[in-house]
């Protein structure tokens, strides 16, 4: 076949020679058998439908080839329109974004420069107030600082004038001892010499023995006045330390009752004679019940101490407070409503030995300017009785200890004890303030600059000086802020709001705090919750009271027994 005919004569040539072949297949021939003939025809067959599909095929791709070459142009065009559509669509999409995204800019842009502007205020504002507390602490650093170099320089200069003044009376004394002695020795020797010296023997024996017998009258006066007069200061002292004996207080029907259920039985009621009368009031309120204040479990009447505010407690939660103020100097002496729970009659609902260790600790307590063994492992207080000379003999070991530095005896003047000063410098350090009573170092951590302390004396915590006798300051604005902080929070839980409100909300509770710094604590309320005591530092699961004005935090026991 000439590859170079077109498709219709190969059309042509093929259909003649197709049906040529269908007619040599539809010859006679034996079944069952194949005849040479038809291999050979299906064989044709065969190869002629190929030719003819190769010719399809080629006439399919020249019509294609010349679709493209007509259409190719108005088809490129369109699509270069396309292009060019699509591309203008793009820029017209990319200005909208580019325009979205500046005007996004400028919205994050001046967002972002107010909240750099507030976080700049509030961070100069916090630090100028950091700046102004350390300029103040500084200040008063350096005041007190000024104050205690001039009056640590008072006092050497005083206590230098002092040896001064001493030394130089010595040596006086002595100069003018020498020159009396001298002058008495030359005027000895020339009335002496003048007389007979038997005579001047037997007179300088005279005078000497009179002058002898003087001197040692003169000298046993002076001891024994010194001695008298040491040994009734030290009486008035043991006077003064012990406890104040309670006047016998009356007793009243319902302590009588209570007497009468403890100590007297039928027995001894019916030995004594007892008359009707007595026996109705005895056998009347026997099984009358009250409640103990603290544990609120009911016992029989006469079982319950009674305490002045009319408040009642068992015998094991009234030696729990005796207890506590044998423990606590605070505590004592015991205090129910503010008002003193007497030992006196109470005894009956105590043991002996508490009572003996109250008692002890009673003569420690009122005892001023107290001296303990200098024994660290000692440290047993000692009582005024055993006190002779500013010497202190301990009653536990028998050491003795100075008065006056409170350190072992020595012989000269007080030594500086080195932990002493010690103590003293890390608590000037620190900012800690020394009881002008007692010597205690008292750490504040929040409230006023007014301190009560364990004995009882009142102080400023800035000076150190006895209550209103100063001009300080009353209120530190670091530990008041501090304050009003815990108690926002505190009241807030978990809750977060905003920063405006939560500062109102402190402002408002420092305002309270100084407006109650010297809070009687008269009205509790209760508060559920779970709590720490501000007094104690006890936890409390349940509940809690809370001062109405000043907000401060007690458990029941400090609200009854503290406050």
């Amino acid at each position: 076949m000439d590859p170079s005919a077109d498709s219709d004569s190969a059309a042509l040539i093929l259909e003649p020679q197709l049906q040529d072949v269908n007619s040599l297949i539809k010859g006679k021939h034996r079944q069952g058998e194949a005849r040479d003939a038809d291999l050979a025809a299906e064989l044709s067959k065969t190869e002629l439908e190929t030719s003819s599909c190769l010719v399809s095929d080629r006439a399919m791709s020249k019509s294609l080839a010349r679709a493209i070459v007509l259409d190719g142009q108005p088809i490129a065009a369109h699509a270069d329109v396309e292009q060019q559509a699509q591309h203008d669509g793009e820029q017209a999409l990319t200005w909208d974004t580019r325009r979205d995204a500046q005007r996004d800019a400028q919205r994050d842009a001046q967002r972002d420069a107010q909240r750099d502007a507030q976080r700049d205020a509030q961070r100069d504002a916090q630090r100028d107030a950091q700046r102004d507390a350390q300029r103040d602490a500084q200040r008063d650093a350096q005041r007190d600082a000024q104050r205690d170099a001039q009056r640590d320089a008072q006092r050497d200069a005083q206590r230098d004038a002092q040896r001064d003044a001493q030394r130089d009376a010595q040596r006086d004394a002595q100069r003018d001892a020498q020159r009396d002695a001298q002058r008495d020795a030359q005027r000895d020797a020339q009335r002496d010499a003048q007389r007979d010296a038997q005579r001047d023997a037997q007179r300088d024996a005279q005078r000497d023995a009179q002058r002898d017998a003087q001197r040692d009258a003169q000298r046993d006066a002076q001891r024994d006045a010194q001695r008298d007069a040491q040994r009734d200061a030290q009486r008035d002292a043991q006077r003064d330390a012990q406890p104040s004996r309670e006047p016998l207080a009356t007793i009243d029907d319902e302590m009588a009752a209570k007497l009468m259920c403890l100590y007297i039985d039928d027995d001894t009621c019916s030995q004594a004679g007892e008359s009707s009368s007595q026996a109705a009031k005895r056998a009347g309120p026997a099984h009358r019940k009250g409640q103990c204040e603290a544990c609120h479990t009911e016992f029989p009447f006469f079982d319950l101490a009674r305490c002045p505010c009319s408040h009642e407690y068992c015998r094991d939660c009234i030696a729990e407070l005796f207890r506590a103020s044998v423990r606590d100097e605070s505590l004592f002496p015991p205090r129910c409503c503010r008002q003193v729970i007497p030992l006196g009659l109470n005894q009956i609902f105590l043991p002996q030995k508490l009572v003996a260790e109250y008692r002890a600790k009673a003569l420690e307590y009122e005892t001023p300017n107290r001296t303990y063994c200098h024994e660290a492992t000692c440290s047993t207080f000692v009582p005024p009785s055993s006190i002779h000379d500013g010497v202190a003999t301990c009653v536990q070991c028998q050491r003795e200890t100075c008065t006056i530095c409170k350190g072992p005896l020595h012989q000269l003047e007080c030594p500086e004890d080195e932990s002493t000063q010690q103590v003293l410098r890390v608590a000037a350090e620190s900012g800690w303030q020394r009881c002008y009573s007692c010597h205690a170092i008292v750490a504040l951590s929040t409230g006023c600059n007014h301190i009560t302390c364990r004995c009882g004396a009142q102080f400023c915590y800035v000076c150190g000086l006895q209550w209103k006798s100063c001009h300080c300051e009353q209120w530190d604005e670091t530990r008041l802020i501090d304050r009003a902080n815990v108690i926002v929070h505190r009241d807030l839980g978990e809750e977060v709001i905003d920063v405006a409100v939560l500062y109102n909300l402190i402002q408002r509770a420092r305002r309270n705090l100084i407006a109650n710094h010297e809070c009687d604590h008269e009205v509790w309320q209760m508060r559920a919750g779970r709590f720490h005591c501000d007094a104690c530092g006890n936890f409390l699961h349940l509940f809690i009271y809370q001062c109405r004005a000043c907000r401060m935090l007690a458990c029941r026991r400090c609200r009854r027994n503290r406050f």
